[in-house]
């Protein structure tokens, strides 16, 4: 299976080269592997290696463009010793320098074909066949890895070779992926209190009767927006929402989002509509809207979430800063707080009069007597209870991925891991979260590092590592508590989309290269006295 994957994808025309092992391919020159859905019984598995050396980037052909190799070029190798090679590219067999050492090459090579060709000279003048000259090399696609090199230079007229940094990118994606169980919070939970129908105008149930468990894998997308106008007759209702109370809104949504299996991406005219308008729009009378006259809004439901809507009384005075007095459902109101609850009811929650006040759907429920108003909590315990049974955080996916540093004992280097989601020219709803394992010599492996939020929701981890296996995973915020040996044991993803995982390492600079006294002793530099 392995042979023929590995013949049918170099026989594409699609410039990139599979090499099958086994039951494994190794392909070079992709951006991506999409396995679709009907790729059964293949698995990706991407794993890469650094070490001390340069990495030489080939971007030129035999022939063709500015970039291509000419015959009589070089370039330098010194080894970490000081010793130095000088190499020529050779079409003809004959060396302009007598002293250099050939790399043949012919007009008809590519980039990896050339980066081939150049791997195989250095190796032909490693220690084995030049004592003083250990540098070893390595190919990967149209890159050369050097082992045990200080530096390299290149002839002022060789265009299609450039050193780069030990980095790989890799685009991935958490994904949804089944979960049987129902979360806890339903209404008819062992415990529960059984509150009539009609209590409440028959909205006092925790969670909406038009709404059920979540059974969806993975994480809910729901759209909202501000359209300007609101009105489904056309008569001309416009939306007088400010910015301040977009701001307020679009808080609510991430506050909703950080604690449900949900995310909500704004639109300009689908999903949940939130309007600063006349109440009167939405008609009480009729069975999908909810009237919350006294805290100064209504709501019409949808359970699909293609009509639902919210609209906050304009007639009323509103505190419009974040936060606010949870118990003040009256005049002077704060229009973020009863946003969060309308958005509730538009996403299944019922009011919970019976329940603590810090419960955000409680509608500012009487304090404890002689008790000073809590802080509030947005959402509460409840509430986050109640919206997880209708959204769960399910996301279980984990991308494990493993890479070895070959460097001498005693040796670090600077290992960076930086996820690319939120920032991606199209950006992505996923929330990452980095960890960073080191295999022991018993196979067992334990956390170095963990980072969330670092570039506002995207990852990043820096650190220095020495010789060894190790793993990176990255997941879904919220899914950060599994055991990296065994498949599914992690929950609680709150976000799923695509994203870059870029690696990069770079090694320390080794004493022959650090800057001495005239005694000989080495001196460390600290320009910016920061120890």
């Amino acid at each position: 299976m392995a042979l023929s994957l590995a013949i049918a994808v170099n026989g594409a025309g699609i410039g990139v080269v599979a090499t099958a092992a086994g039951n494994r391919v190794q392909f070079s020159g992709d951006r991506s592997i999409d396995l679709g859905t009907v790729a059964v019984g293949i698995e990706q598995t991407i794993q890469t290696r650094f070490d001390t050396g340069a990495v030489l980037l080939i971007t030129g052909k035999g022939s063709g463009g500015p970039t291509a190799f000419v015959d009589g070029q070089t370039f330098t190798v010194v080894n970490d010793r000081g010793v130095a090679m000088l190499f020529e590219f050779d079409k003809t067999g004959a060396l302009v320098n007598p002293n250099a050492k050939p790399v043949l090459i012919t007009n008809a090579m590519d980039e990896q074909a050339i980066a081939l060709a150049i791997t195989n000279a250095i190796n032909a003048h490693s220690a084995a066949a030049t004592p003083d000259f250990r540098v070893r090399a390595s190919q990967l696609g149209d890159r050369v890895y050097l082992t045990n090199d200080r530096s390299i230079s290149f002839d002022p007229t060789v265009k299609g070779m450039s050193k780069t940094s030990q980095g790989i990118i890799i685009s991935g994606a958490i994904s949804a992926q089944p979960f049987l169980l129902d979360f806890p919070g339903g209404n008819d939970e062992p415990g529960h209190r059984d509150i009539p129908l009609e209590a409440g105008q028959g909205v006092e149930q925790h969670i909406n009767v038009s709404f059920g468990p979540d059974v969806t894998p993975g994480v809910t997308t729901i759209f909202y927006n501000f359209k300007s106008q609101y009105d489904s007759t056309n008569t001309g209702l416009q939306n007088v929402i400010t910015e301040r109370q977009k701001d307020r809104a679009r808080e609510a949504f991430q506050l909703w989002s950080a604690n449900l299996g949900v995310q909500f991406l704004e639109t300009e005219s689908e999903g949940l509509t939130i309007v600063t308008g006349v109440m009167d729009t939405l008609d009480p009378a009729f069975p999908d809207v909810l009237d919350f006259n006294s805290a100064g809004f209504r709501v019409r439901i949808d359970p699909r979430f293609g009509n639902s809507m919210l609209v906050m009384d304009a007639s009323r005075t509103w505190n419009d800063e974040y936060g606010g007095d949870i118990s003040n459902v009256g005049a002077n109101s704060s229009w973020f707080i009863n946003a969060m609850r309308g958005i509730g009811a538009m996403l299944g929650l019922d009011k919970a009069s019976d329940l603590p006040i810090t419960t955000v759907m409680a509608f500012g429920n009487t304090p404890y007597p002689n008790e000073p108003t809590p802080e509030p909590i947005f959402p509460g315990n409840h509430d986050i209870v109640h919206g997880q049974y209708l959204y769960r955080p399910d996301g279980v996916d984990v991308d494990l991925y493993r890479f070895t540093i070959d460097l001498p004992d005693g040796k670090e280097g600077l290992f960076t891991a930086e996820t690319f989601a939120e920032r991606q020219a199209n950006s992505s709803l996923l929330d990452t979260v980095l960890r960073l394992y080191r295999e022991n010599p018993d196979g067992t492996r334990v956390l170095l590092s963990q980072n969330d939020d670092y570039f506002s929701s995207d990852s990043y981890l820096e650190l220095a590592l020495g010789a060894g296996t190790y793993y990176v995973a990255v997941s879904a915020a919220g899914n950060s508590n599994y055991d990296p040996t065994i498949e599914d044991t992690g929950l609680g993803g709150k976000s799923q989309g695509v994203y870059d995982l870029q690696l990069n390492f770079r090694s320390e600079v080794d004493d022959e290269a650090t800057i001495r006294d005239r005694d000989g002793d080495l001196t460390p530099l600290d320009g910016d006295a920061d120890g």
